[in-house]
């Protein structure tokens, strides 16, 4: 009866040292992932924009919104994601005051190994806009117009 135990040990450590199960969880990557928000209609970047960073294993985490962070774009419409965000497996990005040219953007996932394996891109129904993937980075496309279009209608009050 022990013996049988000890084999059953020892075949199980073996087989979890072939598969690879001795790596720890969660991984950790130390490459860098990056945010970058276009303008859908022209592929311009879109500079300063305000962003809402939500990342998590899975729905329930986006929707207690488990680890979410601000960030802000510089002037080319970069965001660098921390090594929090970049290292959690799934992600989402909300920009605030532009509308994003996908439907439904809050029930998007999107994989943070494919941004670092392929680059990646979300749908732009906004326009023809296109950009090639890069490893790392992830593309948002805005329409910056329709922010431009309602601000238009309620300016600002100046003193």
């Amino acid at each position: 009866m022990i013996r049988s135990l000890v084999l059953s040990i020892v075949a199980g450590l073996a087989l979890a040292n072939l598969c690879g199960a001795d790596e720890t969880f969660p991984v950790v990557h130390t490459d860098p992932l990056t945010v970058r928000v276009l303008d859908g209609r022209n592929g311009k970047p879109i500079p300063h924009a305000q962003l809402t960073l939500v990342g998590g294993y899975d729905k329930e985490d986006f929707k207690r919104q488990s680890w979410h962070e601000a960030a802000l774009t510089d002037s080319q419409g970069y965001v660098h994601l921390s090594n929090e965000m970049a290292n959690l497996p799934f992600l989402q990005v909300w920009v605030l005051k532009y509308p994003t040219c996908q439907q439904k953007p809050k029930a998007a996932m999107y994989s943070t190994d494919e941004i670092r394996r392929d680059g990646l891109s979300t749908p732009n129904r906004c326009g023809i806009s296109t950009v090639a993937n890069a490893h790392g980075v992830f593309i948002v496309f805005v329409n910056s117009k329709l922010t431009h279009d309602l601000l238009s209608l309620h300016p600002l009050k100046t003193q």
